[in-house]
């Protein structure tokens, strides 16, 4: 009898221990990152455009469309391939977006690219990575990225997080990507988020899926044709150069001007 009543207890025990500790399972356990999430990067104007230039914007290929931004270029640049006032519209469409042609809207824009430049810039750099970004998975955080002579995004480059992480990403010299390239947000990662300060002139090849906002000190084309953007394409003193490409700020945009 004696020997039942302390097993009946110790079910009891174990039973009220069971109770306590099986919603403990269910408890989410919050993610780990090696580096804290950086501030975003304030954009103003600059965010309501799908693509800015300050000398040419042009489009030799049919087939380009910038969706849901303005395109812009600045007060001494010209355009081509897109519709009036640029000029020999016909190979790129814009979808809910305004042409801001040699206006102050254009030049404020420029000038909202420079202070976000700038803002990129003065980050301190959480990692220093290869030159060659593909098959790397990240986190968020500031990463540098050095000068490599042929590419910097062969294959997939692969950013985990959720809706809140922020990507920053400074490539101190050219950008340049292999055709059939990509840039794969986790689940829940937001393009808005991501943002490339370019200090020389970026080149996204072929099919490259390219993700966040480009901002390149000089030129900004995408060769041969095939390629999407998801987000922002914006050159501080050259010219971006499309053909039969895709720009999708629908996530990003603010308002178009």
């Amino acid at each position: 009898m004696t020997k039942l009543i302390k097993n009946n207890i110790a079910y009891k025990f174990f039973y009220s221990l069971l109770i306590v500790l099986i919603p403990l399972v269910f408890i989410p356990v919050p993610k780990i990152y090696a580096f804290s999430n950086p501030a975003t990067v304030p954009l103003l104007t600059v965010g309501n455009f799908a693509a800015l230039a300050h000398t040419t914007i042009t489009t030799p290929l049919a087939g380009t469309v910038l969706n849901n931004g303005d395109l812009g270029v600045d007060t001494s640049g010209v355009c081509t391939g897109f519709p009036i006032p640029c000029t020999a519209s016909g190979n790129g469409i814009i979808n809910t977006g305004a042409i801001q042609y040699q206006n102050a809207v254009a030049l404020t824009g420029q000038n909202n690219a420079t202070a976000a430049v700038t803002n990129i810039g003065l980050r301190a750099s959480d990692q220093t990575l290869a030159t060659q970004l593909g098959g790397q998975t990240l986190t968020q955080g500031v990463y540098t990225v050095g000068h490599d002579a042929t590419s910097n995004l062969t294959g997939d480059l692969t950013l985990n997080g959720d809706a809140s992480s922020v990507f920053i990403f400074h490539l101190t010299s050219d950008f340049v990507t292999s055709t059939g390239s990509r840039v794969v947000l986790g689940t829940g990662v937001s393009a808005c988020n991501v943002f490339w300060k370019v200090d020389s002139s970026a080149t996204f090849n072929g099919t490259t899926s390219m993700v966040g906002t480009v901002l390149a000190q000089a030129s900004i084309s995408f060769p041969a044709g095939g390629a999407t953007l998801s987000g922002r394409a914006i050159a501080q003193t050259g010219a971006i150069t499309f053909n039969n490409t895709t720009v999708n700020n629908s996530s990003c945009a603010s308002s178009p001007s």
